[in-house]
């Protein structure tokens, strides 16, 4: 069987895709669910309600990353799944962050 070089993907572990696809079935699993990892990571507006999180890969400069979306009546926003380090120049440490990005929607 062959295969078309638009179905080619260099590089790729079925481990490590197994891997994040658990991590991302797990924030489901946690006590409180998706809306208050959401309260956690993103605090809480008053009168805000989580309205549907789904997974998503966004793409960055450092490549392409998994999260979550999270759908609120007041923004979106993301976070990823995995931690993101930082490395400096000066001889500090280096800094591992999760990437999130939200929105505020205007009404």
């Amino acid at each position: 069987m062959m295969l078309a070089m638009s179905n080619y993907i260099p590089n790729f572990n079925l481990t490590s895709q197994h891997v994040k696809l658990l991590i991302q079935g797990t924030k489901v699993l946690t006590p409180g669910g998706p809306d208050k990892l959401f309260q956690q990571t993103f605090g809480g507006f008053p009168g805000e309600k989580l309205l549907q999180p789904c997974a998503c890969y966004i793409s960055t400069n450092s490549g392409l990353l998994i999260g979550t979306l999270y759908i609120s009546t007041k923004r979106l926003a993301f976070c990823s799944d995995s931690l993101l380090c930082h490395h400096p120049f000066s001889l500090q440490q280096h800094e591992c962050v999760y990437y999130k990005v939200p929105f505020h929607l205007i009404a």
